[in-house]
C-alpha cells in the first residue's frame, strides 16, 4: 500500500511539473542590434528550462546562457550570419528578422512549443563591407583602406509578400539584387552566387565570372543602375527545409571590373590574366536568408529515403510485414475497388429487374387462367 502511494505521488509530481512546463508562456521579447550581433532578451511566465533554436540554422543559442534553470528572464546574442537572419529594408532602413523556436522540454520538441519573431533595426541603409584587401592593399591610400564601402544583398518578393517580410511562396516573382556604395576608383561585380539549405545542400547560381550556371533557374545578374545589379526569377525552395540561404561574392576592382561574355567558354577569373594582374583587389561575401513556403507541394511524407530502403525484401514490403504503396498504386487500388462496387450494384439492379418481370408475368398468366 505504501509503495503504491509513493508511486502515485511521484506520478502526480511528474504531471504537475509537466503541466507547469506546458503552461509556461512568453511575456515579452526585446532586441537591440548592430551590424555584428543582435542582443535578445526574453521574459517567461515561469523559469525556462528548455532549449533555444534559430529556425532554419544550426545556431547554438544556449551556449552563452548560465547553468539551468535559466530563470524567468534570459538574454543572449545572435550572430546574424551563423543564425541566418534575414535582411530587408523598411522605410529606407535595413532590419534583421528571424524566428526562434522555444523548446519548452529539454529533450523533445512539441507542437505547443512557441515561435517568436525577432525583429531589429540596424539603423543604416547598407552594411559595411568586411574586407582586409589582402591582395593589393599597398596600392590604396589609408583613407580607402578604412572606408572600403558598403553593400547588401536583397531577396524581395512581389507585392503580395510586403505584408509578411519573412516569407515567400514557391513560384512567387522574386528579385535578387546587389546594392553597393564604393569609394572613388573602386568598382564591384557580383560573382559566385549560390543558395544552400543550411544542412550541406548547395545549388550554384553563378560562376566566378558572374555567368549563370542554370539560366532557367536564375538568369544573369545585370546592372540596373550604377552600383545596382538585379535579376528576377520564380521563388524556389529545398525539399527538406523552407529556409533558403543566399550568398554572393562581390568582386572589388581597381577601376573597372573585367567584363566577361557568358556566351563564350572562358577561363576562370582565378586563373585568368585579369586576375593575375592587380585590377581585382579582393572578394567580399554578401548573404541573406528567406523563408519560402510550398503549400501546394507538401508531399515530403510520401518520399522514401533511398538510403533506408530495405535490402532483400520484395518491393513495397517492410521488415515488419507492412505493405507500402506509392500514390499512383493507391489510386489504382481505389479505382479497382470502386469499379467492383459499381459492378456489384449494377448486377444487383439487373437481378431485381429480372425478378420483377418474372413476378409480373406469372401474375398475368395466373389471372388469365381463372378469369
Amino acid at each position: 500500500m505504501q509503495a503504491r502511494w509513493c508511486t502515485t505521488s511521484i506520478f502526480a509530481l511528474f504531471l504537475i511539473k509537466c503541466g507547469l512546463a506546458l503552461k509556461n508562456s512568453v511575456l515579452g521579447i526585446t532586441s537591440v542590434c548592430n551590424q555584428e550581433k543582435v542582443n535578445v532578451t526574453i521574459e517567461f511566465e515561469n523559469d525556462f528550462n528548455g532549449v533555444l533554436h534559430s529556425r532554419g540554422a544550426d545556431c547554438p543559442l544556449s551556449k552563452g546562457l548560465p547553468n539551468k534553470p535559466y530563470g524567468r528572464i534570459i538574454s543572449f546574442s545572435l550572430d546574424p550570419t551563423a543564425c541566418s537572419l534575414r535582411i530587408y529594408k523598411e522605410n529606407g532602413v535595413l532590419w534583421y528578422s528571424g524566428t526562434l523556436v522555444l523548446q519548452m522540454s529539454e529533450t523533445v520538441q512539441q507542437a505547443t512549443d512557441p515561435l517568436v519573431q525577432v525583429k531589429c533595426s540596424i539603423g543604416t541603409d547598407m552594411l559595411m563591407m568586411k574586407t582586409k584587401l589582402k591582395r593589393t592593399g599597398r596600392k590604396m591610400s589609408s583613407t580607402e583602406r578604412n572606408e572600403t564601402g558598403k553593400a547588401w544583398l536583397e531577396v524581395r518578393g512581389s507585392a503580395i509578400s510586403t505584408f509578411n517580410s519573412n516569407s515567400l511562396s514557391v513560384g512567387e516573382h522574386t528579385t535578387l539584387s546587389v546594392y553597393t556604395s564604393l569609394p572613388e576608383g573602386i568598382s564591384g561585380l557580383p560573382v559566385e552566387c549560390r543558395v544552400d539549405d543550411g544542412h550541406g545542400g548547395t545549388q550554384s547560381l553563378t560562376d566566378d565570372r558572374g555567368c549563370p550556371t542554370d539560366p532557367a533557374l536564375v538568369p544573369r545578374l545585370r546592372q540596373a543602375a550604377p552600383g545596382h545589379w538585379a535579376t528576377a526569377f520564380p521563388a524556389f525552395s529545398f525539399p527538406d527545409t523552407h529556409i533558403v540561404h543566399y550568398t554572393c561574392l562581390l568582386m572589388l576592382c581597381s577601376g573597372a571590373c573585367p567584363k566577361f561574355d557568358c556566351n563564350e567558354e572562358g577561363n576562370s577569373t582565378r586563373n585568368s590574366r585579369d586576375f593575375q594582374e592587380e585590377s581585382i583587389l579582393d572578394f567580399v561575401e554578401l548573404y541573406n536568408s528567406v523563408e519560402v513556403n510550398a503549400p501546394n507541394i507538401e508531399l515530403g511524407y510520401l518520399r522514401k529515403d533511398a538510403a533506408t530502403e530495405n535490402q532483400g525484401l520484395p518491393s513495397g514490403i517492410t521488415e515488419d510485414g507492412w505493405v507500402c504503396l506509392s500514390g499512383p498504386r493507391v489510386a489504382l487500388v481505389f479505382a479497382t475497388l470502386g469499379a467492383l462496387f459499381l459492378a456489384a450494384v449494377l448486377a444487383t439492379l439487373l437481378l431485381l429487374i429480372r425478378h420483377r418481370r418474372k413476378h409480373h408475368y406469372r401474375h398475368q398468366h395466373h389471372y388469365g387462367i381463372y378469369t
